[in-house]
């Protein structure tokens, strides 16, 4: 394949722009990724490459924002994230939002939090004492959850109605997870987890409906 695609082409300018991924020198030392996502996911932060003033970050937005969702994803060995390519940064999602579209509210408490960060790392810079508390709750990536399909591959069901929108809760065994074209409902049957990216449009290409996460406390340092 040709490398001229226009994402082959970011990616060559991105790397161009922010240096190479895992580089000793690296031009951008805090990276944050800006997404909306069409799963009901509110103001929300994905974390894909951790570190001490990443976490500390984190831990001063969720002071200033009490809604804040933290969702540490664990999925490939080779990160594909934006801002793995600086030694500290996160990805900022927001939704519901469909694809193309703008809300303003959206916008502004998206806004509201780049405003609260660059407090974080101004007062972090001068050296001044951060009242952070000691633990930020986490929604650790556990696995995907695909559509049910036929033998053929193709989806033969949707995300149920009542699990619909249900980002951030969690699913017990026997709650209703899909319901078919034929109006059957297939049922959960793991153990209790949380929801999360609940029918993300970007996501039927990528062959799942959902993704499943367990909550903890992190300690901060």
């Amino acid at each position: 394949h040709s490398l001229e695609t226009y994402e082959a082409k970011l990616a060559k300018q991105l790397n161009s722009e922010l240096g190479k991924k895992g580089s000793d020198t690296p031009n951008v030392e805090f990276l944050v990724d800006l997404h909306t996502t069409t799963a009901n996911m509110g103001l929300s932060i994905v974390v894909s490459n951790p570190s001490r003033i990443t976490w500390r970050a984190i831990a001063y937005l969720c002071k200033m924002q009490p809604a804040l969702k933290v969702y540490r994803w664990q999925g490939d060995i080779e990160n594909a994230f934006v801002d793995s390519m600086s030694p500290h940064g996160f990805a900022i999602e927001v939704g519901a939002v469909p694809q193309g579209v703008l809300r303003a509210d959206l916008f502004l408490q998206t806004e509201e939090l780049i405003y609260h960060l660059l407090d974080y790392v101004e007062k972090e810079n001068l050296g001044e004492a951060l009242d952070l508390g000691d633990e930020v709750e986490v929604y650790d990536h556990e696995t995907l959850v695909d559509y049910p399909r036929n033998e053929e591959g193709d989806i033969v069901g949707m995300v149920h109605h009542e699990r619909q929108d249900k980002d951030f809760t969690l699913i017990k065994q026997g709650d209703p997870l899909f319901l078919t074209l034929e109006n059957e409902t297939i049922v959960y049957e793991g153990e209790p987890k949380y929801t999360l990216f609940i029918n993300e449009a970007a996501y039927y290409e990528k062959g799942f409906a959902m993704t499943l996460a367990e909550k903890k406390s992190l300690k901060i340092s």
